[in-house]
């Protein structure tokens, strides 16, 4: 019932580093964000769920219609993800391909937005990656098929993080609470 009285302010960045670091300044009071195991210094994280990462293409793409392929079968394609520093989705897919000896991934796009990705790859010959939580919900609508790359499993911990000497308001403190609630309907497959 509080949380009617409140006013959230929403920032939404491409950037992993943007967000902690406007945390650290005391402009955010919380992120959530794809975390490593490594601790943060100063930071509290605590764990929510777990994203998975998929590969995604138009349902018309020549792999849409194969049963699952290799990574080493993703080679030659050309892709579309967000930026780097973002979902990280860039990041694996890059060091995935490096750790097996396989020439880098061609980006034939980058961008911050998740839906322009999306339409992209709908519209033309290129495979996406993006947590299969943003993908699958709407994947038919689109005209786009996850791809299942049965040699690899892209796993990304998602966390609540803020600082651990700073105040922390009781409203920040309910939607951390909230946003507990929430990861339990998504570990339990409700959401």
């Amino acid at each position: 019932k509080d949380a009617l009285k409140a006013t959230l302010n929403v920032s939404i960045a491409a950037s992993t580093d943007a967000l902690l670091l406007d945390l650290r300044k005391g402009e955010l009071d919380i992120v959530v964000i794809n975390v490593s195991n490594a601790p943060r210094e100063g930071l509290v994280q605590e764990p929510l769920w777990e994203d998975e990462f998929v590969v995604y293409a138009s349902v018309r793409h020549r792999l849409a219609r194969r049963r699952s392929v290799a990574l080493a079968d993703l080679v030659q394609e050309r892709w579309a993800s967000t930026a780097a520093s973002g979902m990280l989705a860039w990041n694996s897919l890059q060091r995935t391909f490096e750790e097996r000896g396989l020439p880098a991934p061609q980006f034939a796009l980058v961008s911050d937005s998740g839906v322009l990705n999306r339409q992209m790859v709908a519209s033309l010959n290129l495979l996406g990656i993006a947590p299969r939580r943003s993908v699958e919900p709407n994947a038919a609508q689109l005209g786009l098929k996850t791809i299942t790359v049965s040699d690899v499993n892209w796993i990304r911990p998602v966390a609540v993080v803020y600082r651990k000497d700073g105040y922390l308001s009781p409203m920040a403190g309910r939607f951390i609470e909230i946003l507990k609630a929430i990861a339990k309907g998504i570990a339990a497959g409700k959401t």
